[in-house]
C-alpha cells in the first residue's frame, strides 16, 4: 500500500494536480501517518497551500498516534487558536493525551472543548478522558468521570474503565466495572 501511495503521491504532484486539492493532501497526511511515516505527513500538511479541519485533523492523529504528541498538541494549538477545530479535533488531542499520559494538559483540552469552543463533549470525548485517567492510574478519578456524563455510559466506556483497572491490578473497580458489562 505504501509504495502504491508513494508512486502515486508522485505522479499526482508531477502533474501539478496536487497542492491545489484539499481532499488529495488529506489522503496523503492519512496515508503517511497510517504507515508511521510522521515526517511525510507533517511535509503534506505544511505544504498545502489550503486547509481544512480535514486537514489539521488527520496530522493531530497522526501524530499523536505515531507517538508524537507533543508536536501534535503544538499543531493542535495552532488549529484552536485559528478556530478550525470541530469534535473530532478534540477526539485527536485527547487521544495524544492518552497516549502520552499527558493527563493535566488532557483535562484541559476536555474543559476547554464546551467552556471555550463551545463544542459539548460526547460520548467518544469521555471515553478518551477515561482511557487517560486509566492508563495514568487514576481509577478512582476516571470511574467517577464514568458516573458523572451526562448520558448513560456504554459498553465501551464500561470495558476502557475495566481494562485499566486490569492493567493496574484494581480488583474492587474491576469488579465494579465487570459488574456493568
Amino acid at each position: 500500500m505504501l509504495r502504491f501511495g508513494t508512486q502515486l503521491h508522485a505522479r499526482i504532484s508531477k502533474n501539478g494536480l496536487y497542492a491545489s486539492n484539499t481532499f488529495v493532501c488529506n489522503s496523503f497526511i492519512s496515508l503517511y501517518a497510517n504507515c508511521g511515516l510522521t515526517d511525510e505527513s507533517e511535509q503534506v500538511f505544511h505544504e498545502m497551500p489550503k486547509r481544512d479541519v480535514i486537514s489539521w485533523n488527520s496530522v493531530i492523529q497522526g501524530l499523536g498516534q505515531n507517538g508524537c504528541s507533543r508536536k501534535a498538541l503544538e499543531i493542535a494549538e495552532t488549529a484552536l487558536d485559528s478556530n478550525v477545530c470541530n469534535e473530532n479535533t478534540f477526539i485527536a488531542i485527547l487521544t495524544s493525551c492518552s497516549h502520552a499520559g499527558l493527563v493535566v494538559e488532557g483535562l484541559n483540552y476536555f474543559n476547554l472543548m464546551s467552556q471555550k469552543y463551545g463544542i459539548e463533549p460526547k460520548l467518544d470525548h469521555y471515553i478518551c478522558a477515561i482511557d487517560m485517567l486509566g492508563r495514568a492510574g487514576r481509577l478512582q478519578q476516571a470511574y467517577d468521570l464514568l458516573r458523572r456524563m451526562p448520558f448513560a455510559a456504554d459498553s465501551v466506556a464500561w470495558s476502557t474503565l475495566l481494562n485499566a483497572c486490569l492493567i493496574h491490578k484494581n480488583i474492587t473497580e474491576g469488579r465494579s466495572a465487570a459488574r456493568e458489562l
